[in-house]
């Protein structure tokens, strides 16, 4: 079974903008400390269906079918995120390719190009909404 991703051809435009309000925290474009609260709080949750919830409400507005297990990859941070069900067995992967899953990749706050902002404002705006509309396309993984 592949990755899993919600999609509505009619909607890509409303999913590339709520990816981009997102990113703009993440990326810290007007809150520093905000970017690193919001990564945390997908890796506070403590079930399936708690970080279920917090995909649901805004800012993330990402629906998961009950059915579709959920990983969390921030990569800022070097880090995973997944729920062991009690019905696996020592040794099998908390997620096993076979099952529908859904994974929520966290990009890194771009840092390293130059442009005429010494901010980099510009640079990690037009990253933001690259990465808002490759997700808001892209089968498989979100965000």
């Amino acid at each position: 079974m592949p990755a899993v991703k919600p999609y509505d051809e009619h909607k890509v435009g409303e999913v590339a903008k709520t990816n981009y309000e997102v990113l703009e925290t993440l990326f810290d474009l007007d809150d520093p400390p905000a970017g690193k609260a919001l990564r945390q709080q997908l890796f506070d949750q403590t079930s399936e269906a708690s970080l279920r919830a917090v995909l649901n409400t805004a800012p993330w507005k990402i629906v998961v079918p009950d059915d579709v297990r959920l990983m969390v990859v921030d990569i800022e941070n070097a880090r995973t995120l997944t729920f062991r069900p009690a019905s696996k067995k020592p040794g099998e992967p908390d997620i096993d390719p076979s099952e529908k899953f859904y994974a929520l990749v966290l990009p890194p706050v771009p840092l390293n190009r130059k442009t005429a902002d010494p901010s980099r404002k510009d640079y990690k705006e037009a990253q933001a909404w690259a990465e808002a509309w490759y997700h808001a396309t892209t089968d498989g993984h979100g965000m």
